[in-house]
């Protein structure tokens, strides 16, 4: 937290001088005045997808509806974007009255004739109609691909529900957007984060396809912030041709993505235990042993880091031991090693990503969101789950991030839910993994850049300008009004990109 004057030069702080009172900036000679404001360094979102976020802006907003029905309304009222399909993302059955999984019959009601496609929130499940299932020819013979469920009724027909891997059996068919489609998508992702008060972001499941788009758009007039991109690892791509990045660095590629299960919401998190409320099933694994030690061969290849997808514990406690047999095989690291999510760890691992060098990339505001549906998942192991406080105290880096659109990409809602924490256990049935406001915000500022190998992250002389203006004191803050936090503006690589009106 800074008041003063900073001075920027060709992008870089050039320098500092402390004064309470008032923020100024001098941004190649011209000040920038800022009243009674405070500079942050530039707040970093660790787990996004910028492509997505501009898709989900230009949807309608299915995550807040009450039922299924009135989720196929407000898409009944949309021009489809993509062909004759339906297609959309956001719906969340945790939020309706009736919490059971949607089925094709409902959907076959409003849309007979067009084909359906709609992913849940998390990403991991979709909800089709009968005509989607009849045009990709999915029946009750088709055979599931490895790491992923056709849920069947009892008739043993397909029900509409797809999960994780099997989602792929229709979404392939379903045409592609056109480029003029995607930088918009990737231009209002960039704006609407930026309004966040976000000077970077890691953008995660980046198809290698998309690669060439991102470099066209960065060569563009149009606005920008720092973009890590994390290419989607499961689908083959030439490693030789892996490099991408702008002349002034704000877009290059830092690592590879990958998923070792599925998501908490839709029983496809892998855990060590059969789940509370469906002791059917604890949820499956997405890659053999096999396929994700020859998938960090290849990061090691490319000269990439490595951050894989694991929110079960058993999922966690599988990639460990991958990453230790790979460290113990090469007696060397990748650039780096993380797990996205991390969301519920047993003791034992806590240590263990301290001891190999793993970081823990967390979503903090997925604590409140997901708390009632995560309780009846786990019961007892809640105990075991969101282990912020856990990975400080083990000396683990611990970064923050979103996940949007899956969640908000607020920051200050995700620093408000480590601070108070506490306040939003309803129950009493979580342990007390609550942060401080100092080390919560580290975890949105320096710890992002120290999960993938970078020193940045502090308002120094010869540091680049990424900085993040705010209308409070963060530290000294009653913590009930850090969710309040406005964003005054956000300059990145030295120039103001956004700023409040």
């Amino acid at each position: 937290m800074f008041q003063g004057e900073i001075h920027i030069e060709n992008g870089k702080i050039s320098h500092i001088r402390q004064g309470l009172g008032n923020l100024t900036l001098v941004i190649n000679g011209k000040r920038e005045e800022f009243g009674n404001s405070y500079a942050y360094p530039g707040f970093v979102d660790s787990h996004i997808h910028l492509l997505g976020a501009g898709e989900f802006l230009s949807m309608p907003n299915l995550s807040k509806c009450k039922s299924a029905l009135e989720c196929l309304h407000k898409l009944k009222e949309w021009t489809p974007t993509r062909g004759e399909w339906v297609f959309a993302r956001g719906w969340n059955n945790e939020n309706w009255v009736d919490t059971s999984l949607p089925a094709r019959q409902l959907a076959d009601s409003l849309f007979p004739n067009e084909p359906v496609y709609i992913a849940r929130i998390d990403g991991h499940c979709a909800w089709v109609n009968s005509k989607a299932l009849e045009v990709c020819n999915i029946t009750q013979d088709t055979i599931e691909p490895k790491g992923g469920k056709i849920l069947k009724d009892e008739n043993g027909t397909p029900n509409g529900i797809l999960l994780d891997n099997a989602m792929d059996l229709v979404y392939k068919h379903i045409p592609d957007y056109t480029n003029e489609q995607l930088m918009l998508f990737l231009k209002n992702g960039i704006t609407f984060v930026a309004s966040l008060g976000l000077t970077e972001v890691h953008d995660m499941d980046v198809p290698y396809e998309f690669l060439p788009l991102y470099q066209k758009y960065f060569e563009t007039d149009e606005p920008k912030i720092q973009v890590k991109l994390f290419v989607n690892g499961h689908k083959r791509f030439p490693t030789d041709k892996v490099v991408v990045e702008s002349k002034d660095l704000s877009l290059e590629i830092a690592g590879i993505k990958l998923y070792m299960d599925g998501a908490l919401g839709s029983y496809g998190a892998w855990l060590w235990e059969p789940y509370s409320d469906r002791p059917d099933t604890n949820g499956f694994k997405l890659l053999t042993k096999e396929e994700l030690y020859e998938k960090i061969n290849i990061a090691r290849e490319v000269k990439l880091g490595l951050v894989i997808h694991c929110i079960g514990d058993r999922a966690t406690s599988e990639v460990l031991n991958i990453y230790e047999k790979y460290i113990q095989d090469y007696n060397t690291n990748l650039p780096f090693l993380r797990i996205e999510h991390s969301q519920i760890v047993i003791n034992e691992d806590v240590r263990r990503f301290q001891r190999l060098g793993v970081a823990a990339s967390v979503q903090p505001y997925h604590f409140i969101s997901d708390y009632s549906m995560a309780s009846k998942r786990l019961g007892t192991r809640t105990k075991d789950a969101y282990r912020w406080k856990s990975f400080i105290s083990n000396g683990v880096i611990l970064c923050s991030g979103s996940d949007f659109p899956v969640d908000t990409a607020n920051p200050f809602f995700g620093i408000d839910a480590m601070v108070n924490r506490q306040r939003y256990d309803n129950l009493k049935i979580y342990s007390n993994e609550s942060l401080n406001i100092t080390n919560a915000i580290k975890t949105y500022t320096i710890n992002p850049h120290l999960s993938i190998g970078k020193q940045y992250g502090k308002l120094v002389i010869g540091n680049r300008a990424e900085i993040t203006i705010l209308d409070r004191d963060l530290i000294n803050t009653p913590p009930e009004l850090i969710k309040d936090t406005q964003v005054v503006a956000t300059i990145c690589n030295g120039k103001v990109i956004y700023r409040k009106k």
